[in-house]
């Protein structure tokens, strides 16, 4: 993630703390922004390979402690978010569009001119045929 510490949210849940983050930013107008710059072919390390949060999560009672995990992200907002059983296990699920139309508006007393234009890795944009 990218972002300004000037912004008056702050991460303040233990999981899907990036989620609460982003809807922090929308339930008050702001905007995200979803971008990649760099992707990778990588072995997918959902219930693959251990990492992230494995000891805490996935020792006993693994399914209930999933639950307990998702549903967090619920009772923090339950306008935007709900729990259901997916792939056989418990996920957090957010209908962004359904609840955020708002569009990015510039800063009007920014001076978007005055942004040095750098491109120090020679990345080029280039167009993907489908």
């Amino acid at each position: 993630m990218l972002m300004s510490n000037s912004i008056p949210f702050r991460w303040r849940l233990k999981y899907n703390e990036d989620v609460d983050l982003c809807l922090q930013a929308l339930h008050n107008k702001m905007c995200t922004v979803l971008f990649s710059a760099f992707t990778v072919d990588k072995v997918s390390t959902v219930a693959k390979m251990k990492g992230g949060n494995q000891d805490e999560l996935y020792k006993d009672n693994a399914f209930e402690k999933k639950v307990l995990k998702t549903r967090s992200l619920e009772e923090v907002w339950p306008q935007y978010a709900e729990t259901k059983i997916r792939f056989g296990r418990p996920h957090h699920i957010v209908s962004w569009n359904k609840h955020f139309k708002h569009g990015l508006i510039r800063n009007p007393f920014f001076d978007w001119d005055s942004l040095k234009k750098v491109n120090e890795y020679g990345m080029k944009k280039v167009k993907i045929k489908k």
